[in-house]
């Protein structure tokens, strides 16, 4: 069977570090949630253990729309955010709760 992945284009924000679209990359299968920033070539792993949970935030109309990442891991920042378009939002949500990281 061929493991479903999603990919998906926004900005991150890793404690205090942000960068905008597109230098932000959430990948995601069943097993592994993956964040990225190109621009401070951070990369944070999670397995769904990891998780406590994953927030929806909508701040700006358009532009303002992410999740938060409230994990367990202490060598990672507490405030880890994605942000995606909103006219796109229910695609990164729907990829969430298909691969059962998001109820």
């Amino acid at each position: 069977m061929i493991e479903k992945k999603y990919v998906f284009r926004g900005g991150v924000r890793i404690g205090f570090l942000s960068t905008t679209w597109p230098s932000g990359i959430l990948e995601v299968n069943e097993n592994l949630l993956t964040l990225r920033s190109e621009m401070t070539k951070q990369e944070l792993a999670f397995s769904k253990s990891d998780i406590i949970k994953i927030e929806i935030k909508k701040v700006f109309p358009i532009i303002g729309y992410g999740i938060r990442i409230h994990h367990t891991k202490t060598s990672y920042s507490k405030k880890i955010y994605f942000w995606y378009w909103s006219f796109r939002f229910k695609e990164l949500t729907d990829a969430l709760k298909e691969l059962g990281w998001l109820s």
